[in-house]
């Protein structure tokens, strides 16, 4: 497992089975784990499971990091390499190296039943704080990280925004299907009672001719469908005045104000915009 690091900790269920090994710690645990939170990797290795993993890391992490990763597990995607692993806010917004996609390994039931289910372990009361502002389907570090600065409360340097529903499959009606060409669209982040769309606009995605066309295509097809659409650019996505105008915009739509109020929202935001997704 090239991607831990060293020293390895171990966990044996008994004095007798505890090893001194070089490189390794090992822990004595009599605990009963209910079923499925372990995992074979080989013969008589196990992994802890992806909620039992998020829990025994939650009691380390700051909650900002916590809410990312439990995104993370809920969502599309994952860091592979080595690198990615030691410094996953290295990728940058600009590509997909170190990327790739795989259904979610977990989702919020499942998680917040561990945190319960372990309510003595360290870290269980920090993960259920952090789950109340996960949304479950990310599909990239940038998606994950944008709607953490649309919906997070001000305490965290959020705009306390309503949840959206991520990467949402809207089922387009007969006429509009001949103009988009599909039978529905896939939307970054969707607030349905406001049939409102907001679209994360990576560099990534749209530098060709073709592409551009195609994505004129599809939101004028969406306009013309009723919905609304807001595209947000790399840069504002990084840039904490020009995102909050956009935030200002999807606000005005779902009939709410923005008010920061906590002293500590614009250290915290700077905090939040910090992370090198």
């Amino acid at each position: 497992m090239p991607f831990l690091s060293r020293p390895y900790h171990l966990m044996v269920t008994s004095k007798k089975d505890a090893r001194s090994i070089p490189g390794t710690k090992t822990h004595v645990s009599q605990y009963a784990y209910p079923n499925k939170s372990f995992h074979s990797a080989t013969n008589n290795v196990y992994v802890a499971s992806p909620e039992l993993s998020l829990l025994q890391a939650a009691h380390e992490m700051s909650l900002h990091d916590l809410i990312y990763f439990a995104f993370c597990f809920c969502g599309s995607y994952a860091y592979y390499g080595s690198s990615a692993f030691h410094d996953p806010y290295a990728i940058t917004g600009q590509q997909d190296a170190g990327l790739i996609r795989r259904d979610p390994i977990t989702n919020l039931r499942r998680l917040h039943k561990c945190a319960q289910h372990h309510s003595a372990f360290r870290g269980s009361g920090q993960l259920s704080k952090a789950l109340a502002y996960v949304l479950e389907n990310s599909a990239s570090p940038q998606e994950t990280l944008l709607a953490m600065k649309f919906t997070l409360p001000y305490r965290l340097g959020g705009f306390n925004l309503p949840a959206p529903r991520l990467n949402y499959q809207i089922p387009l009606a007969r006429h509009v299907k001949k103009i988009a060409d599909r039978s529905f669209y896939v939307a970054d982040e969707y607030w349905p009672t406001e049939r409102l769309i907001v679209e994360y606009d990576s560099n990534s995605y749209h530098l060709t001719p073709e592409q551009k066309a195609h994505d004129e295509i599809r939101r004028n097809a969406l306009s013309r469908a009723g919905y609304k659409i807001i595209v947000v650019t790399q840069r504002q996505a990084s840039n904490p005045l020009e995102l909050e105008k956009v935030a200002g915009q999807i606000a005005h739509h779902l009939h709410v104000r923005l008010r920061p109020q906590s002293q500590r929202f614009r250290e915290n935001q700077r905090l939040l915009f910090s992370r090198r997704y």
